[in-house]
């Protein structure tokens, strides 16, 4: 869809994603985000990154879960949203802890991001973009709200 799409246009729809690598931004023009996706090698051709802001990521990994009720009354049903207690650090390696192996269905616009990777493995090349520079084409969903994000889950 992103490669359909092309550079710089943006393609709306939900996504599933097995969570097998992952990394955070710490500088540059990709602000500082979180990033899982489909691949270990995340500059693989047809890896599929999910980009996490971090107030997104926050709340995702206190995502909410389903509270027991005090008593129980005959044909009423409460449900209500909890959210765990919320005692971590927000690095990528709580991130990987937490969501490394898991199922998620992302709602959002895929599209295609140009990763400058002058150095660093995976050993760049030029890939397209000017066609002399090096770096390569990810597929992308932002994710800005972690409603966004769905656990899904073999049960």
């Amino acid at each position: 869809m992103a490669f359909e799409a092309g550079e710089g246009e943006a393609r709306a729809g939900r996504f599933l994603l097995d969570i097998k690598g992952g990394g955070q931004s710490i500088s540059g023009s990709l602000e500082q985000l979180f990033f899982v996706s489909s691949r270990r090698d995340y500059a693989r051709f047809g890896t599929l990154t999910i980009a996490i802001e971090p107030d997104a990521l926050y709340n995702l990994l206190r995502r909410a879960t389903v509270c027991k009720s005090r008593e129980f009354t005959p044909g009423r049903i409460d449900v209500k949203g909890c959210r765990q207690d919320a005692n971590f650090d927000l690095n990528m390696f709580t991130m990987i802890q937490r969501l490394g192996g898991r199922r998620i269905a992302v709602d959002g616009e895929v599209r295609l991001q140009w990763i400058d990777a002058r150095t660093g493995l995976p050993k760049p090349v030029a890939n397209k973009r000017g066609e002399h520079e090096a770096g390569y084409y990810q597929v992308w969903v932002r994710v800005d709200n972690a409603d966004q994000v769905i656990f899904v889950y073999d049960e």
